[in-house]
This record gives C-alpha cells, sequence and structure tokens, in this order.
C-alpha cells in the first residue's frame, strides 16, 4: 500500500486523530483510560472494551462529554476471541470504522500467591497470565489487522509490553516476563507481516506507573521491599528521573504512536521507562 508524503503537513494535522475510530482494551481505568482520553483530545472516536461493566460505561461517557467525540463501551474478556471480534464489529458499524487498536487490557501479579517462582508456579495462574496478556493481544491485533486490511486504509496496532522483559525485578515473575516478552516477539514479526497492508504495530515498554493496579499491589511491594517506605517512592528513587510514570504519560507516548507525526515507525519498542533500562 502507497503511503501519502506528509511532510508538510503542519503539526497540529500530524497529531490529530479527527475522523479516526480508537478500540482501546483495558480502557477501563488506568493506562488504558489514559491512552483513551489523549486519543479522544486528539478527535478520534472511541470504543473502550473491558470487563469492568461498572467504570467502562461511566468513562466512555465522560470521555464523550469532556472532548465532544463518540464514544463506546462493550465488555470484553480478551482471552474470549469472540467477544473481541464483537467489540471491533461495534466499531466498524457504530463508530464509522477502525484505525487504530490499542492492546492495553493486561494484569500483574498483585496478591502475594500470584508471586511464585516456576517450579511451584501453577497451571492456572500460568494460563491466567498468558491467556490475558499475550493471547489477548494476539486477539485484539488479529481483529483490529482484519478490519483495517478489508477497509484498505492502513492503520496502526499499538501493544504493551514491560521493562521487565529486558531487567527481570524479582524471582516470581517468570509467567508474567514470558507474557510481555512474547508481546514484544509479536509486535515485530505482526510489523512484518502487516506492513504491505499500510498497517504500522509498535509497542510501549512504561516502567512502574502509577494505576489503581500498581495501588493494590502496594502492600505485597512494600513487604518485598523490607518494609522500609513507600515502595513506588523507592522504585522511582532508582531511576535517573527518580520518579515512576503517571498513566497520562503513557498516554502521550501512545498519541504519538497513533498519529502522523510517527509515520516512519513500525515494529519498534518505544521505552517509556524514566531511563530504567539505562541503569
Amino acid at each position: 500500500m502507497a503511503q501519502p508524503n506528509l511532510d508538510r503537513l503542519p503539526i497540529a494535522d500530524l497529531i490529530s486523530l479527527a475522523g479516526r475510530v480508537a478500540v482501546v482494551t483495558g480502557g477501563a481505568k488506568g493506562i488504558g483510560l489514559g491512552i483513551a482520553r489523549r486519543f479522544a483530545e486528539a478527535g478520534a472516536s472511541v470504543l473502550l472494551a473491558d470487563v469492568d461493566d461498572e467504570l467502562g460505561p461511566k468513562s466512555a461517557q465522560e470521555l464523550g462529554e469532556s472532548y465532544g467525540v463518540a464514544t463506546l463501551y462493550r465488555r470484553v474478556d480478551v482471552r474470549e476471541a469472540a467477544e473481541v471480534e464483537a467489540a471491533a464489529d461495534a466499531a466498524v458499524s457504530e463508530l464509522g470504522g477502525l484505525d487504530v487498536w490499542a492492546n492495553i487490557a493486561g494484569v500483574y501479579p498483585v496478591q502475594a500467591d500470584e508471586f511464585q517462582v516456576a517450579a511451584t508456579l501453577g497451571d492456572a495462574e500460568w494460563a491466567r497470565m498468558i491467556g490475558i496478556n499475550l493471547t489477548g493481544t494476539f486477539h485484539g491485533a488479529r481483529a483490529g489487522a482484519r478490519r483495517m486490511i478489508e477497509a484498505g486504509k492502513g492503520g496502526v496496532i499499538i501493544n504493551i509490553q514491560s521493562t521487565t522483559t529486558q531487567k527481570v525485578p524479582a524471582p516470581g515473575f517468570a509467567h508474567y516476563v514470558a507474557s510481555k516478552g512474547g508481546i514484544e516477539a509479536l509486535t515485530k514479526s505482526l510489523a512484518v507481516e502487516l506492513g504491505e497492508h499500510g498497517i504500522r504495530v509498535l509497542s510501549i515498554s512504561p516502567t512502574m506507573v502509577a494505576t489503581p493496579g500498581m495501588m493494590a499491589q502496594k502492600p505485597v511491594l512494600t513487604e518485598a521491599f523490607g518494609n522500609v517506605g513507600d515502595p513506588h517512592v523507592l522504585y522511582g528513587s532508582r531511576l535517573p528521573l527518580r520518579r515512576i510514570a503517571t498513566e497520562d504519560e503513557i498516554g502521550r507516548v501512545a498519541l504519538f504512536l497513533a498519529s502522523d507525526l510517527s509515520a516512519i515507525m513500525t515494529g519498534s519498542v518505544v521505552a517509556a521507562d524514566a531511563g530504567d533500562l539505562a541503569v
């Protein structure tokens, strides 16, 4: 697919998502909502796909009212291919197309019994982590790619992995790191496959982010850090920028990747990590 030359477009046009439709899995809260909010601000219609039937509709309504764009919420368990495909169909039929698909739904070890070394890790916890993080990303990328290929206009698929794929933080993360490492490999493979259709595939690799999920993990992390203080502050103090990331900071990176500002990029992993991988 031939790509237009955008070299003379003004910055405002390059960053705009006006007239485009985005699906964000895990969009009811956390990083997903931070990304969806920036997409909506840039003019995109947004479908939030999540399993949180309480927050999901509220978040979609808030985005629509704040930015004057069309929004939808659909309940989607990303492990279920049929539910992911239904969300893609809803984006096309109710919002008018599908231009950006952001695979943000994911899980992280939160409870103490979820941090298990491989010798004691159960099949169910392995399957849950791989199913949501890696298989869910594949389901979303496949659904998005199918609609984008059919429409013939190109598009962008954004995945989310983790700096833990380069720096394993501690024992007990094998299932999580494997799931996120698989996302990096999948991103590169999809970029090779989909480039001829004008579809760009990119991955964001964040450091620790201040999300509701991370807040829920605080008691476990506090113990892991030896009960010597706030684990988020302690972790951030080790980074070159001396802090962890916010949801909106990841949202701003995602907006750059979804927009024409990054039109030359595909197959790349973008570290949004406060310098985590530099130390």
